[in-house]
């Protein structure tokens, strides 16, 4: 179950509020997305770090004393069931491997399978961060972050997949959008014929 981690004194006096101001919202949008988060998005396939890394683009130039890689035009990214799509995607790397992926795109995307028996994690943002080291994936610009039909729309999402929380803040109107599903309902048993 994700939580979601609020500190403010006031929900109306805004003026003390500790979060970043895109994440000061009203209360019933912080119910709705609690209620959202409910729905389990939860780790990856812990072997998905275990394959290859697979990488497609136009272009490729490596800095190899920054550590850092620029791809371009199409860019595809696969490593088990993780992808990521973009127009630019710059891999940052250190003595440890992949430290950041940033990809920027109209819009880019990142698709997990958080284990065997789950729907895909999807976002979509005209920018994405992934930490790999830390499991946290940033959404900046036309936000939209699904798993299972359930939907969180905002200008800005931060999802921490370690520890299962999910933070959306809006940009000029400070809205958060979202969409639950209802629970799926038992099926009756059939009646012989």
């Amino acid at each position: 179950m994700l939580k979601v981690a609020i500190s403010c004194h006031s929900w109306r006096d805004r003026s003390k509020t500790r979060l970043p101001s895109w994440l000061a919202a009203p209360l019933p949008v912080w119910f709705g997305l609690v209620l959202l988060l409910g729905a389990t998005l939860v780790k990856a396939l812990p072997d998905d770090r275990e394959q290859p890394l697979y990488i497609s683009s136009d272009t490729a130039v490596r800095d190899e004393k920054a550590g850092i890689t620029v791809y371009q035009g199409d860019v595809d990214i696969n490593q088990g069931s993780l992808n990521i799509r973009g127009d630019k995607v710059t891999v940052y790397f250190g003595a440890e491997g992949i430290k950041r992926i940033l990809a920027v795109g109209g819009p880019a995307s990142f698709k997990q399978k958080p284990s065997a028996d789950a729907d895909e994690v999807k976002a979509t943002a005209m920018t994405i961060e992934y930490n790999p080291e830390q499991d946290i994936i940033l959404l900046s610009e036309q936000a939209e972050l699904e798993q299972n039909g359930d939907v969180i729309r905002s200008n800005k999402v931060r999802y921490d997949i370690n520890s299962d929380i999910v933070e959306a803040g809006g940009g000029a109107d400070n809205r958060v959008n979202i969409v639950i599903q209802p629970p799926a309902q038992p099926q009756p048993p059939s009646q012989p014929q």
